[in-house]
């Protein structure tokens, strides 16, 4: 294939830009109706962590989300609409994805598609992409005892990347390796493998680097159709009118990947579950590790100078609302784990994104069904920029070849 375009420019989309001009195909476009990657590829927590990859829905989780969705301020915050069928029924999905079988296969599913994923980073490196990326592991804190055991336990019987189980820190110990533990902290571990990086780093890597080797990239260009001749899409039309011919069209649009696909016909279970960030300039308490504070399910990556706190998860549909309620809570959380961490926002700068979440946890990285030209990567849940290089990868070789890899054999678009 000669001529291929890739519908969106987020860390999903450039990654894909990427293993595709690797994979020598001689003509690529990267179109985006934003000006600049922004929302859950920027906002997120930079974490590259192939052994912490989980999919979110998992057993027990439904009677938990029904004590949490009342809740405006919970880790899980769904917002019925039923205006809204769409959500509604990919709730009834993901609910009946809540089991221990589904759980099991995301996860070998998950983990063998990142068995390349640090490699892949370093090769991004040594390909020349200019990014921060650091090696300080991922420090697992927590609260209440049993469930650090817990977590241990889960290393324990999904060792599929790492061949030893970390050790536990408990009390004083844990506040040795990272003195910002506050004292209601009873334990945490350390994952030394993991990473982390700031990820508008390598998204603007990625475009200064595509840039630099006659990528056609396109921002503020709104995708208003698509063209198909039978099982083939033959060009692009933008909402100015203008036609982008291709032989082939990778639609990587996150949360918004379904309006694309349904222009023609195909309607995918992808929803955006809303998280958000608190960036903060000069942090009240410097902390040394990316950290999970388990039991607020949030994220703190030192970013340099600057902190960000991450996470939530918000089911309302495709919106950009922002809950001050949902903010606040980032604050709360850190405020329980890091000593003289604030409760407050207070002058943090307040970030956020929509990820695209299908119901059983997993991406969808495939051509779409009936068409031989026109593929999806999306659906990488709160997994983007630690799946972005491996799926981009897996799908050039697939394209390029005409052959799918058993890796993305999980992954396919009919499986809904």
């Amino acid at each position: 294939m000669r001529r291929i375009v890739v519908v969106g420019g987020g860390v999903v989309g450039l990654n894909t830009a990427w293993a595709l001009q690797r994979a020598g195909v001689p003509e690529i476009t990267v179109v985006d109706s934003a000006a600049a990657p922004n929302g859950a590829s920027i906002v997120n927590a930079g974490w590259i962590v192939p052994i912490h990859s989980t999919p979110v829905p998992a057993p027990g989780l439904v009677g938990q989300s029904l004590k949490w969705m009342v809740h405006a301020d919970s880790p899980l915050y769904i917002k019925p609409n039923l205006r809204d069928p769409d959500l509604a029924r990919w709730l009834f999905a993901f609910w009946r994805a809540c089991n221990q079988r589904n759980y099991d296969h995301a996860v070998a599913a998950l983990s063998e598609l990142n068995r390349t994923t640090l490699a892949l980073f370093d090769e991004l490196a040594a390909d020349g992409v200019r990014f921060q990326m650091e090696k300080a592991g991922l420090l697992m804190a927590f609260i209440n005892p049993r469930n650090l055991e817990h977590e241990l336990g889960h290393l324990e019987r999904y060792k599929l990347l790492s061949g030893t189980v970390p050790k536990a820190l408990w009390g004083a110990e844990a506040r040795a390796l990272e003195p910002a533990l506050s004292d209601a902290v009873n334990g945490a571990f350390l994952i030394e493998t993991e990473r982390h990086i700031r990820p508008d780093t390598l998204t603007d890597g990625l475009i200064e680097w595509l840039g630099e080797r006659n990528v056609d990239l396109r921002w503020n260009t709104r995708i208003a159709g698509l063209e198909a001749d039978g099982q083939a899409v033959q060009r692009l039309i933008t909402d100015g009118g203008e036609s982008i011919l291709a032989d082939a069209v990778v639609i990587a649009a996150g949360a918004r990947t379904s309006a694309l696909t349904s222009q023609v016909g195909i309607k995918l279970p992808i929803q955006g579950g809303k998280g958000y960030s608190i960036d903060y300039a000069t942090p009240p308490t410097q902390i040394s590790h990316p950290i999970s504070l388990f039991e607020a399910h949030m994220a703190m990556t030192p970013m340099g100078a600057w902190t960000r706190l991450a996470g939530t998860m918000e089911l309302s549909g495709i919106n950009t609302v922002v809950r001050p309620k949902r903010v606040a809570a980032l604050a709360k959380g850190a405020s329980q784990f890091i000593r003289n961490w604030p409760a407050e926002v207070g002058a943090g700068k307040i970030g956020s994104g929509l990820r695209p979440m299908t119901p059983d946890g997993m991406p969808i990285i495939d051509l779409l069904p009936g068409f031989g030209n026109v593929a999806v990567n999306t659906g990488h849940q709160m997994l983007g920029v630690v799946l972005a290089p491996a799926s981009g990868v897996a799908l050039a070789d697939f394209l390029v070849n005409g052959r799918r890899p058993e890796v993305l054999e999980p992954f396919r678009a009919d499986r809904f």
